[in-house]
């Protein structure tokens, strides 16, 4: 969670804009691929989201602009920093009755923390203090089905992927990431929901080194 100040405006019955200033946070890697937060960022990420709607579903295109920095986090006296940004293109089409279809698209030089809890960072560091960006890449898509008014099936597949300069960085660092779910979810009265997924999960390394993981989340919710 991070502080953030947002501004929605409504355009027309169709159409809104936000425009939000967030708290900012460089995350970079070093050559020994040890995560390097200089915390010394100066100005606010700066995040602008336009949103259309109608009766078929939504879609929504937004863009971030942010300042990646270090002050002396690895040379003493050695400041650098470097401007980028990044876009995502996000929809949800209705299907058949509830049914819907979800997607995004995003790509950019500053996701890092903003995509896959941070697994990915904003860019590398060398041993000068010198910062490099790296391009990072994600999509999703996920169908949502109504058995009936009570139960709910959802499939999502996902992926992320960096660009990474291993001139600068060790081939430990991760290249891609993919996850798979599958979640069942019961809503028996208003404002509760009960859900079971399962998740299958899998990463590669720069060194194609791969890993994966299997998960099983049962989770409960009230609406105050």
């Amino acid at each position: 969670r991070q502080a953030m100040i947002r501004w929605t405006q409504k355009l027309d019955e169709d159409f809104s804009m936000q425009i939000a200033l967030e708290n900012p946070e460089t995350t970079l890697t070093n050559a020994s691929g040890t995560r390097i937060t200089p915390s010394d960022d100066r100005f606010p990420d700066l995040a602008v989201k336009g949103l259309w709607y109608s009766e078929r579903g939504s879609l929504a295109l937004s863009g971030l602009l942010r300042e990646i920095r270090s002050d002396g986090a690895v040379v003493g006296g050695v400041e650098d920093s470097k401007v980028g940004g990044a876009l995502h293109f996000s929809g949800r089409l209705n299907t058949r009755g509830s049914d819907n279809v979800r997607f995004g698209l995003a790509g950019g030089n500053t996701l890092g923390r903003y995509a896959s809890l941070n697994s990915f960072n904003d860019g590398s560091i060398d041993a000068n203090g010198q910062i490099e960006l790296h391009m990072l890449y994600l999509g999703y898509l996920s169908y949502q089905y109504w058995l009936n008014e009570h139960w709910r099936l959802t499939t999502t597949a996902t992926h992320i992927q960096a660009d990474n300069d291993l001139s600068r960085v060790p081939d430990s660092t991760v290249k891609y990431a993919q996850s798979f779910h599958l979640r069942l979810s019961w809503l028996p009265l208003l404002r509760t929901n009960f859900s079971l997924e399962y998740a299958h999960v899998r990463n590669e390394l720069e060194s194609e080194l791969e890993g994966e993981q299997n998960r099983l989340h049962f989770s409960a919710l009230y609406r105050f």
